[in-house]
C-alpha cells in the first residue's frame, strides 16, 4: 500500500522486501548500488522475518523508518534504530515518542496506520447483517469484554480467522465495530481503526487509546468508550434511528478517505523528510 502510494504521487519507488514468511521477493529486487537513492524507508518486519541489515550501507540522501509495535517490542526496535541510524523516525504509537526522545533521538514524528480506498473501501449500501462486532484474534480479555457487553443488553459478536477480502467484508457487514487493544499495545491505534470506517462501519475504540492520538493531532474517525455500557446506550438509541447511523458511517468514511489514506501518510513523510508538498 505504501509502495502504491509513493508511485501514485509520481515517485519511482522500489520494494526491497520478501513476501511475509516466504523466500520470494515482492518484485524483482533492486540492486542497492544502482542509484544514489533519495530515500530509504524502512518499515518494521516482525515474526522472525529478515530485517535487511544490508540497507545500512546503501547510499541515500535520507533514511527513515516507520514503526508500529514499539510498545510491544521496545528493545528490538531501539536496537534496530541504533543499528541503522535513521535520519527520521515515524512512530504509530504516540505514547512512545517521548521515550525515544529521552534516548536522544530528535527527529521523531507521529504517523499512524491508514487505509487504502481501493482495498478497504466498501459502499455504504453493503448489506449489514451484523449489529456489533469485534474482528480479530479471540483472547480471554475479548471474551470477557463480550460477556460484559451482554450484561448491558448488547451482543458483541467476535469474529476471528478471516483475512484479506473476507476480513474487510466482515467489517463492512457490521453496523458498529468495537476495537480493543491488549494492555501492552496501549496508545497504538491498530489498522482496524482506519479500515473499519473505510469499510463503512461506525467504530468504537477505547478512550485510553484514542485520547493520546487526538492529542497528537489525529483527526478522530472513531468514538471513544470507557465502558461497554456507553456503547450499549449508543446502540440502543441509534439502532432505532438508522438514518442517523448511516450518516455517521458516511461521515467516518469521508474522514478516512480525506485524511487517513496511505497516500496521505506518504505525503506527510515526504513533507517531513524533504519539506516536499504535493
Amino acid at each position: 500500500m505504501v509502495l502504491k502510494a509513493f508511485r501514485a504521487l509520481g515517485h519511482e519507488a522500489y520494494p526491497y522486501a520478501k513476501y511475509y514468511q516466504q523466500n520470494r521477493w515482492v518484485e524483482d529486487r533492486p540492486a542497492l548500488d544502482q542509484y544514489d537513492w533519495d530515500l530509504i524507508l524502512f518499515m518494521e518486519c516482525n515474526d522472525g522475518d529478515p530485517q535487511y541489515p544490508e540497507l545500512r550501507i546503501t547510499r541515500a540522501r535520507k533514511t527513515a523508518c516507520w514503526l508500529f509495535d514499539t510498545s510491544y517490542h521496545a528493545d528490538r526496535y531501539r536496537g534496530l534504530v541504533n543499528y541503522f541510524g535513521f535520519n527520521h523516525l515515524f512512530l504509530a504509537n504516540p505514547l512512545t515518542i517521548q521515550e525515544y526522545k529521552t534516548w536522544g533521538y530528535d527527529n521523531v514524528h507521529y504517523l499512524p496506520y491508514a487505509c487504502d480506498r481501493e482495498l478497504h473501501g466498501r459502499p455504504l449500501e453493503y448489506p449489514k447483517s451484523r449489529d456489533v462486532v469485534l474482528v480479530g484474534s479471540i483472547r480471554s480479555d475479548r471474551t470477557a469484554l463480550a460477556s460484559e457487553f451482554g450484561r448491558h443488553g448488547t451482543k458483541l459478536e467476535l469474529i476471528s480467522d478471516v483475512f484479506r477480502e473476507d476480513y474487510i467484508n466482515a467489517l463492512a457487514s457490521a453496523r458498529i465495530v468495537v476495537n480493543q487493544n491488549p494492555e501492552a499495545g496501549r496508545g497504538l491505534l491498530n489498522m482496524r481503526h482506519f479500515e473499519a470506517p473505510a469499510a463503512g462501519a461506525v467504530l468504537f475504540t477505547e478512550r485510553h487509546d484514542n485520547e493520546p492520538n487526538i492529542a497528537a493531532g489525529l483527526v478522530p474517525v472513531a468514538f471513544s468508550y470507557e465502558t461497554p455500557a456507553e456503547v450499549a446506550a449508543f446502540v440502543k438509541h441509534f439502532m432505532s434511528v438508522p438514518g442517523k447511523l448511516y450518516n455517521m458511517q458516511k461521515a467516518a468514511q469521508d474522514i478516512a478517505f480525506a485524511h487517513h489514506t496511505y497516500t496521505n501518510r506518504c505525503q506527510e513523510i515526504l513533507a517531513t523528510v524533504f519539506n516536499e508538498r504535493v
